[in-house]
């Protein structure tokens, strides 16, 4: 005879859901992927914090009249900014023993050290002899008038 002998079944014991094996009946759990990154057992993570790229300081602003520290004479300047001084009016010089109360009237303003006028001329020093100028990076001193 070359027919398959029939076998009989033998029963089945129920599996338990925890086997990996679902009963009959029961719906088909599915699992999604994670998408985060599991750590290795005993490594902790941190959160990554963005990098920040060190904040350069911008290089220190030289002042002009730092480049020809010394006072010259209205004669020893160039000859463009020679005829400036040569034209400048002070009409008025006062000297005092504390600074803020020193005053010169130049171009019909009243200046005290520090200030400028409009064309970039500053008063640099008020001194008892006359007053020391700045302007594109020359130091002149004018005589009291």
């Amino acid at each position: 005879d070359s027919r398959p002998a029939a076998t009989t079944a033998a029963p089945v014991a129920p599996t338990s859901p925890a086997a990996g094996i679902r009963p009959p009946g029961q719906p088909e759990k599915t699992v999604e992927p994670s998408t985060k990154p599991v750590p290795a057992e005993g490594v902790r993570t941190q959160a990554a914090r963005p990098v920040s790229k060190p904040v350069e300081k911008p290089a220190p602003v030289k002042k002009r009249e730092a480049t020809r520290p010394e006072v010259l004479t209205p004669e020893q300047l160039p000859p463009g900014l020679r005829d400036q001084a040569y034209r400048l009016s002070l009409t008025l010089h006062y000297f005092a023993a504390d600074p803020a109360r020193r005053l010169v009237r130049l171009e019909g303003r009243m200046l005290h050290e520090g200030e400028s006028l409009a064309d970039g001329l500053r008063v640099v020093r008020i001194e008892r002899s006359g007053v020391v100028l700045a302007k594109d990076g020359y130091r002149f001193r004018l005589n009291k008038p």
